[in-house]
Formats: structure tokens, sequence, C-alpha cells
């Protein structure tokens, strides 16, 4: 496809021979007419010049650039320019007979118009036109005759040289041309132009988008979430609903207010990991958060102390939320590279571990700022963020409540963070081993309905019995805590 700016160069180009031509038109009438002289007709004749060979190289250029496939449109407005090229140096082979090099404007006109006046004997036939002139129904003497004398035979010679020419007809033909250019050939080339060059810009930007997110990008990204176990589908679904959970802190509730923050809190192994994916999932949440934004954007973190050390650092937390960001809005690269200069520097080549922190943070403000929409934030595992980064990752916490447009964190963590000391204040929550026990219900009962007794040595009639106590038991001893509930089931299983 050509460039927009080669197109536009061969239809300013032929607009301009066109108005050229026209002026040189008029003053050749004017001379053919009237017998005067236009000492800026050498200057106009040498401007056409100029701009025909300007139209030469742009045309030359179109073709090159177009290799062959060209639309329709752009087909019409090189015939145009073609055609207008010719009649131009037709004009200027007629103009350029007349001796520049003479004294006077005037004498090289003379020499001109003998010299038509020679080739017109011999095209239209004309008798000598000065005789005719001397000869006079009374036979007196004639007054001397001028260019500016309307009788002069090389005024009449031209007057016949404007009429063979049909340079009438040209300029008319050339307003033709000029108004079809300016309408729907320069609208539609310029529209696939503008076209043309967007999908080359879009394609770069696309390439360097790829080349950062392939560098944000690292081995155990999402390993840690990937790793939770999915919920079991009689579980956690009381989280959606729209009643009190005791002395808790609706869920629901949260999503569709102003509040910023809220925090499950939960003992080790209480299934804070599993209900935190669940959240991250599950439509419903996309649902409750549209009273507080119409198209709130949704990233997550899950932080894992017992893996390796990037799934508890914060610059791979800053990794991943700008990854997800910048993945999900790709709108953002445009406006975002100008902002953050170091961002050309990175390519395919780059790591995760050749941003800093610091620039990770930059990325993730700006692009938020930029973006100009709500976002909400799910933290999982807020106390296993490495020790040595436990300080800036407060820091952080409290620059994202503080952020505009507002930003909602829904963060996961033991009871031990002091979370609410940490930021200052009494935060919407809810202690997941007092809210799970139905959960614990429906796991243990749906893993013991098959499991047989028949050779424990337990009576038929008792069965139903015993199996309602294992139930039990296992419920109230695990204290709210599912990991424990899993290896109980496991030796269960095994004998």
């Amino acid at each position: 496809m050509a460039d927009p700016a080669t197109i536009l160069g061969v239809f300013t180009g032929t607009l301009q021979i066109i108005s050229f031509t026209r002026e040189l038109i008029s003053l050749t009438q004017e001379i053919a007419h009237t017998g005067s002289s236009d000492h800026n007709l050498k200057e106009k004749s040498e401007d056409l010049s100029s701009v025909s060979h300007n139209l030469q190289k742009s045309l030359s250029t179109l073709d090159s650039e177009s290799a062959g496939v060209c639309t329709e449109e752009q087909q019409q407005l090189q015939k145009a320019a073609q055609q207008c090229l010719i009649a131009a140096q037709a004009m200027l082979d007629e103009l350029n007979r007349i001796d520049w090099r003479t004294d006077t404007v005037g004498s090289g006109l003379r020499h001109y118009l003998n010299l038509a006046i020679v080739r017109l004997r011999k095209t239209l036939g004309v008798q000598k036109l000065e005789a005719s002139s001397s000869s006079n129904k009374d036979n007196e003497p004639s007054p001397p005759l001028t260019l500016r004398s309307k009788k002069h035979p090389m005024v009449r010679a031209l007057r016949k040289l404007v009429k063979r020419s049909k340079l009438e007809d040209l300029e008319r033909n050339m307003k033709r041309a000029e108004d079809t250019l300016q309408t729907r050939i320069l609208q539609q080339l310029l529209l696939d132009s503008r076209s043309a060059a967007k999908d080359k810009t879009g394609a770069k930007t696309r390439l360097k988008r790829d080349e950062i997110l392939k560098s944000l990008a690292f081995p155990d990204l999402n390993s840690r979430r990937d790793h939770v176990s999915e919920s079991h589908r009689e579980t956690l679904g009381w989280i959606f609903s729209s009643e009190k959970h005791g002395k808790w802190d609706n869920f629901v509730e949260w999503l569709g207010s102003s509040e910023r923050i809220y925090w499950v809190e939960g003992k080790p192994g209480s299934g804070k990991s599993t209900l935190m994916k669940l959240l991250v999932r599950d439509e419903r949440t996309r649902q409750g958060l549209s009273s507080w934004s119409d198209h709130p954007i949704i990233l997550s973190h899950f932080l894992w102390i017992s893996g390796t050390k990037d799934q508890r650092s914060l610059h791979k937390l800053l990794c991943s939320l700008v990854y997800q960001l910048l993945k999900e809005e790709q709108g953002l690269f445009d406006q975002l590279i100008p902002q953050c200069s170091f961002l050309d520097n990175r390519s395919r080549q780059s790591r995760a571990d050749d941003w800093s922190t610091a620039e990770l943070r930059q990325v993730l403000s700006k692009a938020l700022h930029i973006l100009n929409k709500r976002v909400c934030i799910f933290l999982d595992g807020l106390d296993e963020i490495d020790s040595d980064d436990r300080v800036e990752f407060h820091r952080f916490l409290k620059d994202l409540l503080q952020a505009e447009p507002e930003i909602k964190l829904c963060v996961a963590s033991r009871p031990e963070v002091q979370l609410e000391q940490i930021l200052k204040r009494v935060l919407p929550k809810l202690r997941l081993q007092d809210l799970n026990r139905d959960d614990i219900s429906a796991t243990v009962r749906d893993f013991l309905k098959d499991f047989s007794l028949s050779d424990t040595g337990v009576q038929t009639s008792n069965k139903e019995a015993i199996r309602e106590k294992i139930i039990n038991l296992v419920i109230d001893r695990s204290e709210g805590v599912f990991l424990w509930v899993r290896l109980v089931l496991r030796r269960i299983h095994n004998g």
C-alpha cells in the first residue's frame, strides 16, 4: 500500500498543474484578444515546468510503493495526473518556442507569433495575413498597427492558434478534473491510506506490546494460582449471598460500595486461597462490582511462601499486575510509551529481572492514570510476602488505596498480619474459619457417601448412624481448617 504522504503529493501536484495551466491559458487568451503582454509569462511557465517535474517524481514513487497493487481510486488519480502532465507539457512546448533571450518580452513574443503564423499557414491554410491587413476598401493608408491592436495579423494568428489548440476546451477539462479530484477519489484514497498507516502503526505497536509482555512474564507467573484447589461445587456459595454473615461484613455489599478494601482473614489451611480463586473467576464478582463501576478491570496475584523466591517477592507481584493490565487493555501502549521512555528499550531478549521495582511501580501508576477506569485487585497471601520486601509492600498497599481513579483491594491473609494496624483503620472483613463449617460438612459428606463400612464389622442397621458420627467428628475437630480435613479423609480412604 502506498504511503499517504505520497498519495497526497500526487494529488496536490495535480491540482497545482491544473491551477498553473489555467492561469497560462488565461494569459494566452488575454494576449490573443488584446495584444497585451505579461512580464510574468516566463516566470509562470517556469513554475509550471517545476511543478510538472515534481509531479512526475511523485508518480514514480507512487508506482514503486504500490508494487503493482493499487485501488481503483488510486488508478483514477494516477490517470488524471498523467493527463494533466500531458496537457501541461503541450502548453510548455508552445511557450518554449518563445525566444526569452531577447531584450524585451515584446520582441520575443513577436518572434513566437511569427513562427506561429508559419505553422498556421501549413496546418490551417492561412493566407498571408500581412497582405490582407494592408488592403482596404478605399486603398487609403492604414494607421500603424501595434501588438495592442486587435487587427494586427500576429494577434489574429494567435487567436486562430488558441482556437486550433482548443485551449478553452482544455481549461474546461482541467476544471472537471479538479472537481473530480476534490471529491470521491481523494476521500477514498486518504481513507485507504489512513487505514494502511493505522495498520502499519498498529502492527508496530502490537510488536512492541508483545516484547514488553514477554519481558514481564516469568516461569512462576500463574503457578501458585493454578495449584490452588478448586472449590467444591456445593461450597463457598454463601460469599455471594446478600444475607449478613453473622458479625462479619457482607462481601457483596462491599463490592458495590465506595469502601476500598476488604480483608479475608483466616487460619492457615482454612481455604482462603480457594475462596480467592473463586472470587477472581466467578462472574458474580463482576456483577457485584457493576454498581461501583460499569466496566471494572479485575487483577489478581497469589503469593506463596513455600514456593520459589519469585512466588513471594514484591518485584514479581508488580510484574504480574502490570502484565495482566497491559494484556487486557491493549490500547494503553500508544499513550504509555511517551510517558515511560524506558519501555522502548525492552526487547524480546529482555527478562522480568531486567525491570526495576521503581520502573514497574511507575508503569503501573501511569497505566492506571491513563486508563481512567476503576480496578479491583485480589491479593492472596499478604502474610507470605518475602520478609525483605515487607516494608515496601506495606507502602505499596497504602499507595494503591490512595490512587485515582479508585482502586478496590480484596486481600487474604492470616490474622497475625495486623493489617488494620498497618493501614491504621478498621476494615470490612470476615473470618473464614467462623463461616466455613457448612462447606467442610458438604466436602466430608460428599467424600463419605460411597464409603463402605462392610469391612469394619458394623451391623447394617447401624451403618448410617456410624457414618453420621464420623462426619460430625471430623467437622468438629477441624476447627475450620480444610487442610486438616483433607488429610483425615485421605487416611480414611487409605484405610
